[in-house]
């Protein structure tokens, strides 16, 4: 059963509104910060040079190998016309060349066994639409296998790169942390009297 795809415009246009209320939060907690003293104006000056890309929701990822690579419309021998019948060789959309073909045909099945190679080609064309029917139910299951590895790799992907934003954002505040740890020790030491 084949998802719904979505509406591309309106997922775009969604987060597109999710990224700037980020944005906006982003803002207003490195404003907060700053009022409270506890962020320098050369730290802030370098959070605004920062430009993180906006995440994408691992659910929205449809890769071009969803899409079916074969209809079964239009393979050329669902449509039941791919075997041959003895008269085919007599057979002919002009008419005087038909007649031609009419007057010639004893002389033909006196000197070549048509039948037996008519029954040779159903034969072989049979065995051939088997064959491209085991091809085509292969191409399809590797087409599936190939769609779900590209999805699954996608969200994997992108699973890791927010883990690393995460990672990120841990030693940036580990290493605030610190630096607040040794000011707090500096000013204490420095306001011990003796």
């Amino acid at each position: 059963m084949m998802t719904e795809w979505p509406d591309w415009q309106e997922i775009s246009e969604q987060a597109r509104r999710e990224w700037e209320k980020i944005e906006e939060d982003i803002r207003q907690r490195v404003q907060s910060k700053f009022q409270q003293r506890q962020l320098l104006r050369e730290e802030a000056e370098d959070l605004a040079l920062l430009e993180v890309p906006p995440p994408i929701h691992p659910n929205w990822i449809r890769p071009f190998f969803f899409r079916p690579i074969l209809q079964t419309d239009t393979l050329f021998y669902t449509r039941g016309d791919y075997n041959i019948h003895p008269d085919v060789l007599f057979q002919s959309t002009r008419p005087w060349l038909a007649r031609l073909r009419s007057m010639f045909r004893k002389v033909v099945r006196f000197f070549l066994n048509i039948d037996a190679l008519v029954g040779q080609q159903a034969r072989f064309n049979d065995q051939q639409v088997e064959l491209n029917d085991r091809l085509v139910h292969h191409t399809r299951l590797l087409h599936e296998l190939v769609h779900r590895l590209v999805a699954e790799l996608t969200r994997l992907n992108l699973q890791h790169q927010e883990l690393a934003h995460r990672v990120q954002w841990l030693e940036e505040q580990l290493e605030w942390y610190r630096q607040r740890h040794r000011a707090l020790e500096s000013w204490l030491r420095a306001d011990r009297p003796g």
